[in-house]
Formats: structure tokens, sequence, C-alpha cells
């Protein structure tokens, strides 16, 4: 298991795909990757594509590091709560 919450470049993603690959149980859980989408953009209009996001051992949430307290507490409670889910599926 490796979470990432930091920078998409802490990470070599091409190493870490190719590892997730052959190695199906584990899992990487992030809410950043290199270079991020445009969220500017609704997700209906993205047009984004990443490595990483084809896998079924990926958990991607937006990063979430500029709102205000109260939809931060709401998102995070969210993600902790679909990562559980996501985990004792995968348990």
């Amino acid at each position: 298991l490796l979470a990432n919450i930091a920078r998409g470049r802490l990470i070599d993603e091409d190493a870490l795909r190719a590892f997730l690959i052959t190695h199906p149980r584990a899992t990487y859980y992030c809410d950043v990757i290199d270079p991020e989408p445009d969220y500017s953009l609704s997700p209906q209009e993205q047009q984004y594509t990443h490595p990483l996001l084809t896998l079924p051992n990926v958990f991607y949430t937006p990063h979430i590091a500029n709102l205000t307290d109260e939809c931060q507490e709401k998102i995070a409670l969210t993600i902790a709560d679909d990562i559980l889910k996501h985990y004792n599926k995968t348990a």
C-alpha cells in the first residue's frame, strides 16, 4: 500500500505503474498525479488520460488543498469512506 497526498512528481510514476501491474494486490492511493487534470473543467469536459488511472489497483481522488474548512471536512470524510469501502472489497 502506497499513499501519495503530497505532489505527483515525488513518485516515479513509470516505475510505480510497472510495479502495480506485476503486483496486482498492491494498491496506490493518491490525490496527485503528474501532470494534474485541468480542474477548471467539469468531469464531463475533461479529456484527461493518465497511465496510472487505467489500473484497477489505483484509487485516485482530486487534490483538495485550497477549499474551506467545512468543505475539506466533508470531502475528507467522503474520501475516507470510499477508501474503506474499496479496501474492504479488496481485503
